[in-house]
């Protein structure tokens, strides 16, 4: 970090300055990762036959986005100097957001993969149409508790009632 600081001229060293850089070059390279990551992929899936490919990084850009720029928030934060408190609710709020966009980027990814098995249910013998709900629903299930798992964590939250309440649910 301190060789990073001696590129910085000594007008621009002021941590309220050095945050807004930080907050815009993580928006840029946001930008950057989201147009390199996703051509590059783009290239590779019109290669495939299908379009689940396509519809999959399509799903993945934008969460990818705001991760980066999430990262460069906390960063930006961090630069600041806040005290204690302030930063544990930053990372708190940061990770509340990450755990957001990827939870509803995850149910985004299993409506697309149960929809892309459904029309492989017609061709294939393993899989029937009925069990299909089941398996959407029971991931969706899966993802949702462990968004609120990681969650609680984030926050700090003792998990120890939460997790005997499931495992009782659970043999009952």
């Amino acid at each position: 970090m301190e060789t990073l600081l001696s590129l910085v001229p000594e007008s621009l060293r002021h941590p309220a300055i050095l945050a807004l850089i930080v907050a815009a070059a993580s928006l840029a390279l946001a930008k950057l990762v989201e147009l390199l990551l996703c051509r590059v992929l783009q290239r590779l899936a019109r290669r495939t036959r299908t379009d689940f490919d396509e519809k999959l990084i399509d799903a993945l850009h934008r969460p990818i986005f705001f991760s980066v720029v999430l990262v460069g928030v906390r960063t930006a934060v961090l630069i600041l100097g806040p005290p204690e408190a302030v930063m544990g609710w930053t990372d708190s709020l940061v990770q509340t957001a990450v755990i957001f966009v990827w939870t509803l980027t995850a149910l985004r990814v299993v409506s697309l993969v149960c929809g892309s098995m459904s029309g492989a249910v017609r061709r294939s013998e393993w899989i029937d149409e009925r069990t299909l709900p089941l398996f959407d629903n029971l991931a969706r299930l899966i993802l949702l508790g462990a968004a609120a798992y990681f969650l609680l964590l984030a926050w700090h939250l003792n998990i120890s009632g939460w997790l005997a309440s499931a495992g009782i649910a659970g043999l009952a």
